[in-house]
């Protein structure tokens, strides 16, 4: 009989876990019948599946034993990107000694809900399938994989060098791999949106829906210093990782609207605002392009030529707030094409 192996790693289970500067609960079973139902029934029928699991220890690990029926099940407290190496490496290490072959590996994770159904037309079995390239052109999506078997030696490879091979284009460094993927297999996107985890239609992930709590979309902000909220517009998306940076992009290749994210400032009066931004996008003085406040409406743009691409760039910017209540905002409305970039070290204070 034909053979896959399906790769599961991550939390599985871990209640109050303290994820991008907010609380979320994790729990397999929430999702276990969407996965058992587009990963599991699509990749395994008619195949033997065997499931190779790295995760944390947790007083339910007995459900998930019998939930998925590991081949091996690694329990380890390192970060996601080992958990995923192991798993991988047990997966060899398991074709090695039995002298097999699968027809496919395929990889998620214990927090997803798949919206989309995987069938012939959206997956190719000989190609390193990805869900999408997201809101940078260097970025992709890493919540699922599917290759063919004979691919597995490389990718493992690969993984177990994404600190040096993806940290060029993204510090969440396995983001970073599209261009060595495509390098190194023939790669297909399953549904290709180009925009960020969040704003993606095939699946959504648990701590993404958390994240999103209310309609104005209005976020703790992530320095928790002296700016209380911050708030984005419509055609952007903003992520706050681990490492302590805000990645924000624009959405929409055109010019449009609602390409912002912003802070409320309370009180007018002069104040100086700092940050560190990196982005490969060159940006020029066009329209709603720059620093923005609002009323009355002035931008501030000058601020644009200190900024070198690929690096990061410290930028201070003196401002006149006229009026109380006025919305400040970094605005790329003007910009032609999609915009990335990075921020840290945000900081506004009045002087």
């Amino acid at each position: 009989m034909n053979q896959i192996a399906v790769i599961l790693s991550g939390l599985h289970y871990k209640p109050k876990h303290n994820s991008f500067f907010f609380t979320k609960d994790i729990d397999f079973r929430l999702h276990e019948t969407n996965i058992k139902e587009k990963i599991f029934n699509y990749f395994g029928k008619d195949k033997k599946i065997n499931t190779f699991i790295a995760t944390n220890d947790s007083p339910i690990l007995d459900e998930l034993k019998k939930t998925y029926d590991p081949v091996k099940l690694i329990t380890t407290d390192k970060p996601r990107n080992p958990k995923l190496c192991m798993a991988l490496k047990s997966a060899i290490d398991y074709r090695d000694e039995n002298k097999i072959e699968y027809d496919m590996v395929v990889f998620t994770r214990f927090d997803i809900m798949y919206n989309i159904t995987f069938n012939e037309n959206n997956i190719k079995k000989d190609k390193l399938n990805i869900i999408s390239v997201l809101e940078y052109d260097a970025v992709i999506c890493d919540n699922f994989y599917a290759f063919p078997g004979k691919f597995l030696d490389k990718f493992y490879e690969i993984y177990m060098n994404a600190h040096e091979l993806g940290r060029k284009y993204c510090s969440i460094v396995q983001h970073g791999l599209r261009y060595i993927f495509e390098q190194t297999f023939p790669v297909n996107y399953v549904l290709n949106e180009r925009r960020g985890v969040g704003g993606l239609s095939s699946y959504k992930i648990n701590f993404i829906e958390n994240k999103k709590s209310n309609g104005k979309q209005l976020i703790d902000n992530f320095e928790k210093k002296n700016l209380c909220h911050y708030n984005i517009g419509k055609n952007s998306y903003v992520f706050n990782g681990n490492d302590g940076i805000m990645y924000f992009s624009k959405t929409v290749k055109d010019k449009c609207p609602g390409a912002w994210f912003g802070y409320r400032l309370k009180e007018a009066g002069k104040y100086e605002m700092s940050f560190e931004i990196m982005t490969e996008c060159k940006m020029k003085r066009a329209f709603n392009v720059g620093i923005k406040l609002h009323n009355p409406s002035i931008v501030y743009d000058d601020f644009m030529k200190d900024i070198k691409c690929g690096e990061w760039s410290n930028i201070k910017i003196e401002l006149d707030v006229k009026n109380n209540n006025d919305l400040l905002i970094f605005i790329v409305d003007g910009y032609d094409g999609y915009y990335f970039a990075r921020f840290k070290n945000i900081m506004i204070k009045k002087i």
